[in-house]
């Protein structure tokens, strides 16, 4: 009899390592789902008023990580973004904005949610005082996801692990 890739044992042999790769593979998948990851701002930082533009959210401190692959990448023209092991995830993204005290006018606010390079999600919020959060939770499925922000005033985002953060989940 002929075999293609050499001699029977061979065969054999190489059947079982691609065997053993799939389940190596598929072992590694089974235990990262319900895997959590969160990212946060460590420092606060200001998102501009601006016509137009969305801002890049620099919520890139690592509370904790237990994904292997999803890490922050900082953008030299500040729309950051993560990357991740292609997959399904819930996103929480929770941000803590500081909205002058003395104003008593609503702000706009809008994240644009991009997977993969494509927009998904585009949702507004309204803001009547200072101090409020915007808590947006979104499944995705992909490997990179960018979150920016565009609103009508000058925002400050609070620096906390708790308050501002982009949370991951693993959901397959």
């Amino acid at each position: 009899m002929f075999y293609s890739g050499g001699t029977p044992e061979l065969f054999a042999c190489n059947k079982i390592n691609r065997k053993e790769k799939d389940r190596r593979i598929l072992n590694t998948k089974i235990n990262s789902i319900g895997k959590t990851a969160r990212f946060y701002a460590a420092g606060k930082f200001y998102v501009p008023g601006s016509s137009g533009n969305y801002s890049g959210l620099a919520i890139g401190e690592t509370a904790w990580n237990n994904i292997v692959g999803v890490q922050f990448v900082g953008a030299t023209d500040y729309k950051h973004y993560y990357t991740f092991p292609e997959g399904t995830y819930l996103v929480n993204i929770n941000l803590f904005a500081n909205l002058e005290a003395s104003t008593s006018n609503v702000l706009g606010v809008a994240l644009k949610i991009e997977v993969d390079d494509k927009a998904i999600a585009n949702p507004w919020f309204r803001m009547i005082d200072s101090y409020q959060s915007i808590f947006y939770p979104v499944i995705i499925s992909g490997s990179k996801l960018k979150v920016t922000m565009y609103s009508g005033k000058t925002i400050e985002i609070v620096n906390n692990a708790n308050l501002s953060y982009i949370d991951f989940m693993r959901l397959n």
